[in-house]
C-alpha cells in the first residue's frame, strides 16, 4: 500500500474540483459526456498528485493529465466564447493548482536541493510560460473578453502566422538593408578611429 504526500497545491484542487461539482454546467455549450470525461481527468490527476509513485513516472503522468484536462476545457469553450460558468473557472484554478504541484516536484518538491537537474531547470520556467499562456487563453474565452481589447493567444498566433510574408518583407528592409549597414559602417568607421588614434 503506498502513502499519500499532502499537499496545499493538491487539497485546494480537490476543494475547487468539489465545488465546481455544484455550479454544472462548464459552459452552456458543454455536453455531458464532455463534461464528464474532463471531471474524470482531473479526479485522476488529483488523485496521483497526492500518491507516493517514482518522481519521473508520477511527473509525466501528471503532466498528462493536467494538460489534457485543461485542453478539453478550452476546447469546450471554442466557439461559445463567453458562456463559462463557475465551474469552468473552478475546473481551471484546479487544473493550475495541480500544475504549481507538477512544478513543486520537478524543482525538488520544496527543498534546497536542485530538483531533478537539467530537465527541472529548463521544464520548470518552460511550464510557468505554457500557464501563463494557457490561462490567458482560458479566462479570455471563458469570460468572452472581446478580442478588440485582450485577444487570447491562439488568435494573436494565427495573425502572426497570416501576417508572415509581410513580416518578412519589414525584416529584410530593417534588419538586412538598414540595421546591418549600419552596424558594419558604424563598426568600420569605429574601427579606423581607433586606429588612427592609436596611430
Amino acid at each position: 500500500m503506498s502513502k499519500l504526500r499532502l499537499n496545499w497545491q493538491s487539497t485546494l484542487a480537490a476543494l475547487a474540483f468539489v465545488a465546481a461539482l455544484f455550479f454544472l454546467p462548464l459552459t452552456k455549450m458543454a455536453s455531458d459526456e464532455t463534461t464528464t470525461a474532463i471531471l474524470v481527468v482531473v479526479a485522476a490527476a488529483i488523485v496521483l498528485s497526492v500518491a507516493d509513485m517514482g518522481v519521473a513516472a508520477g511527473c509525466w503522468a501528471l503532466f498528462l493529465l493536467v494538460h489534457i484536462a485543461v485542453f478539453e476545457l478550452i476546447t469546450t469553450i471554442a466557439g461559445a466564447e463567453g458562456t463559462a460558468g463557475w465551474s469552468f473557472f473552478l475546473i481551471l484554478a484546479a487544473c493550475w493548482l495541480l500544475a504549481w504541484r507538477l512544478v513543486t516536484i520537478l524543482s525538488g518538491d520544496g527543498s534546497r536541493r536542485s530538483g531533478n537537474g537539467p530537465i527541472g531547470r529548463v521544464a520548470v520556467p518552460a511550464l510557468f510560460g505554457l500557464w501563463i499562456l494557457i490561462l490567458w487563453e482560458a479566462i479570455t474565452r471563458g469570460a468572452g473578453v472581446p478580442f478588440v481589447l485582450l485577444p487570447p493567444p491562439s488568435a494573436v498566433g494565427v495573425r502572426i502566422m497570416a501576417s508572415l510574408p509581410i513580416l518578412a518583407a519589414d525584416f529584410q528592409q530593417t534588419v538586412l538593408k538598414a540595421v546591418l549597414f549600419g552596424f558594419i559602417a558604424g563598426s568600420g568607421t569605429g574601427f579606423l578611429v581607433a586606429v588612427l588614434a592609436d596611430r
